[in-house]
């Protein structure tokens, strides 16, 4: 009957439960937004935003009007004209720049959660993408100031990532679809971030190498490739402008002049001209590669180490044979190295010994056994998450691939600047933020409540409380 009690409570209750369900639902979805928020204000409250570059870039409008500003820079010091065009005007305003940089980072956290779902993360990816995000070492973003550090990297890397959610959905969109309608305002932000984004040299990079793979597969499966072409085109007229910027020269020649030789790193004094390609590309993956091993002003970035025990713990989990002890030896180093530097005063063996301290590029056997245990770690990972994400989709293990070594790449062409250590830690930060979307990917996909899965969320949740504690004693580098 319409009035019976009974069914009037029933009719009550299930609306009560679908009210309540579908708010946990919506606090589930927003309240690891909200965390990084708070802990991204907990940060900025904490910064001293005078250090560094902060009062060069601060005066330069009192000095030039901005077409003369713009002259200035392009013909004697650098092509990233967009993103120092934003850095003069917000610079004056911090509080502007708080509101814009947490933007940034929560846009960077919203991408690498639909770069990991694109690729078969599960819903747990966010939560696992939120506490791997704070194992990063926030202070490197202070080294040249933190408002000039962060609008030169954070900003543009956001955006390229930004760029790669639409490429990938694209690319592993349903076989029968056209791909994703965009509308106008749709295109204008992707054309804007593109633009941005591809100003750095790194971003456009990463950016023209994965446009150019995606419009390959997409012609070659015969489906519409005009939006992909577009932003490629726009890619590759920021990287003509980056190659024939003759500022980038007029600085590359200053900086050898006044960091050149570098008697920190190298014994006996090197040239950066007498380096040569070859030489060039092994200071810059081993100065890369050096930066997880051994650290950097800011302290240990552990984040590559955690992709590898994520790695190790899928090998032992699926039983791959051979690949459980190259996963287990790259764990070992990726993650052990540092962490057993931590550790003071142990008498290790010779050959331990030479392993943890830091060789410098003194062309001795120890530099290259060393460069060699890299290369070897690097390569083991970047094997291993093709070979795990093979394991649902070897179109996406391709573009997993792909991305995450161009990632790669875009650390060791810094080898190619003399700013090479001077530019610090903040050169990894793009693949510091792919070993975060792997890892998140890799660690959803694990069994629940596993061993290996318990695991490793605890050796991530004592990396985030070492990475954050440890940043917020010395915040701001060199105040």
């Amino acid at each position: 009957m319409a009035n019976d009690p009974g069914a009037l409570r029933e009719r009550q209750c299930d609306k009560f439960n679908g009210d309540r369900y579908e708010w946990l639902r919506v606090l589930e979805r927003y309240l690891p937004y909200l965390l990084l928020i708070v802990a991204l204000l907990v940060l900025h409250l904490h910064m001293d935003l005078t250090t560094g570059d902060t009062a060069d870039f601060a005066e330069q409008l009192s000095k030039r009007t901005v077409l003369e500003y713009i002259e200035f820079r392009y013909f004697e010091w650098t092509s990233r004209i967009l993103s120092e065009l934003v850095l003069i005007f917000i610079i004056h305003s911090p509080v502007i720049w708080t509101i814009v940089d947490i933007g940034a980072w929560v846009l960077l956290y919203w991408s690498i959660i639909r770069l990991a779902r694109s690729f078969g993360a599960e819903r747990e990816a966010s939560w696992l993408a939120l506490t791997l995000i704070l194992c990063y070492p926030f202070a490197t973003m202070s080294e040249a100031g933190w408002i000039p550090t962060t609008v030169s990297y954070v900003f543009p890397v956001s955006c390229g990532l930004y760029v790669l959610v639409y490429v990938l959905t694209l690319c592993f969109e349903d076989e029968e679809s056209n791909g994703p309608s965009l509308k106008w305002y749709q295109l204008a932000l992707l054309v804007c971030a593109t633009l941005f984004g591809s100003n750095a040299e790194q971003v456009a990079c990463m950016l023209w190498i994965v446009l150019s793979v995606a419009i390959f597969y997409r012609w070659r499966h015969h489906r519409p490739v005009q939006v992909l072409v577009i932003l490629w085109i726009l890619v590759s007229l920021e990287c003509l402008f980056v190659v024939t910027c003759p500022g980038n020269d007029a600085r590359s020649a200053i900086e050898e002049a006044r960091l050149w030789p570098d008697q920190q790193h190298f014994n006996p004094p090197v040239s950066f001209s007498e380096l040569g390609i070859l030489g060039k590309l092994f200071v810059g993956f081993t100065a890369m590669a050096d930066g997880y091993w051994y650290g950097y002003f800011a302290g240990y970035c552990l984040l590559p180490g955690l992709l590898a025990l994520i790695l190790c713990c899928s090998a032992c989990t699926e039983r791959k044979g051979v690949w459980i002890g190259l996963a287990v030896a790259t764990g070992a180093l990726m993650l052990g190295v540092p962490l057993l530097r931590m550790i003071p005063s142990v008498p290790w063996p010779w050959y331990m010994s030479r392993l943890l301290v830091q060789p410098m590029y003194d062309g001795s056997l120890t530099r290259y056994a060393v460069a060699a245990l890299q290369a070897f770690s690097w390569a083991s990972i970047l094997a291993q998450v093709y070979l795990a994400v093979s394991e649902t989709s070897r179109t996406k293990a391709v573009f997993a691939a792909v991305l995450f070594g161009v990632c790669i790449i875009t650390r060791i062409i810094m080898g190619f600047s003399p700013t090479v250590f001077a530019s610090g830690y903040r050169t990894n930060f793009i693949l510091d933020m792919a070993c975060v979307m792997f890892a998140a990917l890799l660690l959803s996909r694990l069994p629940k409540r596993s061993p290996a899965r318990i695991v490793c969320v605890i050796a991530i949740c004592l990396c985030a409380l070492y990475a954050f504690t440890h940043a917020m004693q010395n915040l701001t580098l060199w105040a």
